[in-house]
């Protein structure tokens, strides 16, 4: 496996009047992050054309080929990477779900159709939010070929997921009902 460190300055002002996106959602699905904007990225998977066209909108781009010999290195930093990527967000999902659950008792006191639209709306954009990073880290995982070192994690995950969903449906239910929609 080759890989590369890709490193990437987003300037702090709007260039031609647009301000850049971080990119860093993009990157998920490609590699690890090392730190704030530095990734580790699998050569064959490094985003070219997005690449191209940060750096057309004014971003400073870098990308650092490894040595062959690096990939012990690298797949160990991939793993620890992941690793944390994916408990960070089973502690998200539990947060999520606390304030999912949160946003519906209140709206059930208020019995506010303006409450339970609020309340749904954050279920539904957090829980598409976990969804997409699950996947993202699956892809990244995958990238590296690291999938088989992962399945337990991945399973935990989506069962975490699951139950998180079950949760924030179940407050959903019962305060659809107490507003009588």
């Amino acid at each position: 496996m080759k890989a590369c460190l890709v490193v990437y300055d987003i300037p702090s002002t709007p260039v031609n009047g647009e301000r850049l996106a971080n990119p860093s959602d993009m990157f998920k699905q490609y590699g690890v992050r090392i730190n704030y904007s530095c990734w580790v990225v699998p050569s064959a998977n490094l985003p070219l054309m997005p690449l191209k066209e940060l750096e057309d909108k004014g971003a400073k781009i870098r990308v650092v080929q490894f040595d062959e010999d690096e990939k012990e290195k690298l797949i160990a930093l991939a793993t620890e990477e992941l690793t944390k990527e994916v408990s960070s967000i089973k502690e998200s999902m539990k947060k999520i779900v606390v304030g999912i659950k949160a946003r519906y008792k209140d709206a059930e006191k208020t019995k506010s159709d303006k409450d339970f639209d609020k309340a749904y709306s954050y279920h539904y954009l957090n829980m598409r939010r976990m969804k997409q990073l699950i996947v993202s880290v699956q892809q990244c995982a995958m990238a590296f070929d690291l999938t088989g070192d992962f399945t337990e994690l991945f399973d935990g995950l989506r069962k975490a997921l699951q139950a998180s969903d079950l949760a924030a449906y179940n407050s959903h239910a019962s305060t659809k009902k107490a507003v009588g929609r």
